[in-house]
């Protein structure tokens, strides 16, 4: 009877033990466990901004990106920006129709791009990819999927996440397209891709690696929550916060608060940032790496030798940047814009803005030059607010916003744009309220700090301004043109000869001249 009795306590005992364990576990799986996969649109809004000594193509961004930009994605020579729309636009260097976008493209929720092919995934789960020759972004075998829920472009590989959480990849090598047999049964939840490495995180936490031979930390295995891969540099995020990054690291100067993990045995060098709850995105330059985060503030660590560029803005949505280039694109609110580490400056810039009129009602003298200059057409009688010459070229600025030019034409001096000679009132963002002459160049600064340029453009001196914003006021010297920001830095474009363009590190400047 004892032993009868004994064998019951010790069964209840244990029963009691097995569910107190498994509701431990239960209780642990729910404090990592990841939702299932979904598709969400865009939830960002601002304007899409280059900044750094990019590739000229890569400089010339739309005009449309000013305002209403969802998401930026910058790649080896072009880069794409989502609208708010559900439409894509893109720039830079098309070398293989990575640039072609289809014209019935909409609807997009997320862009991707590898070196010579884009993607993009529709509201509707369908994939659209242009680019590169179909062998090298899609397998002969492979059909792309409807369901798909997430994107991400490797180099020459793009890994699919379906609503059902299984992995999908397409192009690249037999060892890119390998999926793990690990990973068969389980819910992936999000999906990275580098340079030759694909990443799946589980909605356990755990996360997959294959492709390139690569050891991931021990750390990064379990208790991840989001990933992040970029040519060769990859990150986890763990569920403790912490943030793990390894790959090509090693010669990056932690942030002060990073703390270096050099063990071989435990897969690294790595570093591990503390406190990145609120991390939104990380990436790569050739210069070092950027980490932005839901504050809109931005941390940054350098490779040894190099600098962050000067003109890299403090604060931004999304941060756009590709190992190859130290040049990168931000997306801003439309009324943020500051630079790392730039004061503000003490003379409010923003009064630079609207000069006063100088010139009561009267006849403009020329004397001088030829006698094309000195022909003064009746358009520029009017109420001048300012006056500018170039070699053998003048421009006026009339009180009620239009520009007149005339003189020497070779270059296309005289040839304003037809919108500068509208009249705008003192509240208008595209009024005109500053020019700046150079020997056959003109510069126009708008209310709004767009910049208008036109013509000769023999050292890029007017095709460049037009991705300036946020100018308080312009000058010109012979063949190139300069820019002072509302942050007090300044930028320039043109000849380079004499090495006009060569700016010391300059911070908190009320005025320039050229």
């Amino acid at each position: 009877m004892k032993k009868h009795y004994l064998i019951i306590v010790t069964c209840l005992i244990m029963c009691g033990l097995m569910m107190t364990l498994k509701y431990t576990q239960a209780t642990n799986q729910r404090l990592v466990a990841l939702p299932t996969p979904q598709r969400s649109a865009p939830t960002l809004s601002g304007q899409a901004v280059v900044w750094g000594n990019a590739q000229a193509n890569l400089q010339r961004i739309p005009a449309i990106t000013t305002s209403n930009v969802a998401q930026i994605a910058m790649g080896d020579h072009h880069a794409l920006a989502l609208m708010t729309t559900g439409r894509v636009v893109g720039w830079g260097t098309n070398l293989k129709g990575e640039l072609t976008i289809p014209p019935s493209l909409s609807d997009v929720v997320q862009i991707s791009v590898g070196i010579t092919h884009s993607v993009a995934l529709k509201n509707n789960g369908n994939v659209v990819m242009w680019g590169a020759p179909a062998s090298n972004v899609l397998s002969p075998t492979v059909t792309l999927p409807t369901n798909v829920v997430q994107i991400a472009a490797g180099d020459r590989h793009t890994v699919l996440l379906r609503s059902d959480g299984t992995v999908l990849v397409t192009g690249g090598q037999a060892i890119q397209r390998a999926i793990p047999p690990a990973l068969t049964g389980k819910i992936v939840v999000a999906v990275a891709a580098g340079s030759d490495v694909s990443f799946a995180l589980t909605n356990s936490g755990a996360l997959y690696a294959w492709g390139k031979n690569m050891t991931m930390p021990l750390s990064a295995a379990s208790d991840v929550v989001r990933v992040f891969a970029q040519r060769g540099v990859y990150a986890a995020l763990r569920s403790d916060n912490q943030l793990l990054i390894w790959g090509d690291v090693a010669t990056l100067t932690p942030d002060s608060t990073a703390t270096v993990i050099s063990s071989s045995s435990s897969g690294c060098p790595c570093l591990l940032v503390p406190n990145m709850s609120a991390m939104r995105t990380i990436e790569v330059a050739k210069w070092g790496i950027g980490i932005v985060r839901r504050t809109g503030q931005v941390m940054t660590m350098a490779r040894s030798g190099s600098s962050v560029p000067i003109t890299m803005p403090s604060r931004m949505l999304q941060l756009g940047m590709h190992p190859s280039h130290s040049a990168g694109v931000a997306l801003q609110s439309i009324d943020v814009v500051s630079n790392v580490s730039t004061p503000t400056p003490t003379v409010p810039p923003l009064t630079m803005r609207f000069p006063k009129e100088i010139n009561p009602p009267g006849k403009l003298s020329v004397w001088g030059g030829s006698s094309l200059i000195r022909t003064v057409p009746i358009s520029a009688t009017n109420t001048i607010i300012q006056v500018v010459a170039g070699a053998q070229h003048a421009v006026v600025l009339r009180s009620d916003g239009k520009v007149v030019a005339w003189g020497e034409n070779s270059y296309g001096q005289t040839n304003v744009p037809s919108d500068l000679f509208i009249a705008r009132d003192a509240t208008n963002p595209l009024r005109v309220v500053m020019l700046a002459a150079g020997m056959n160049h003109t510069l126009a600064l708008r209310a709004n700090g767009s910049v208008v340029a036109w013509g000769s453009d023999d050292y890029r001196q007017v095709t460049a301004t037009a991705t300036w914003a946020n100018v308080v006021q312009i000058t010109a010297g012979a063949r190139h043109s300069m820019a002072l920001l509302r942050d007090g830095t300044v930028i320039g474009s043109g000849d380079n000869s004499y090495g006009q363009l060569n700016q010391p590190l300059l911070r908190s400047v009320i005025k320039v001249s050229a």
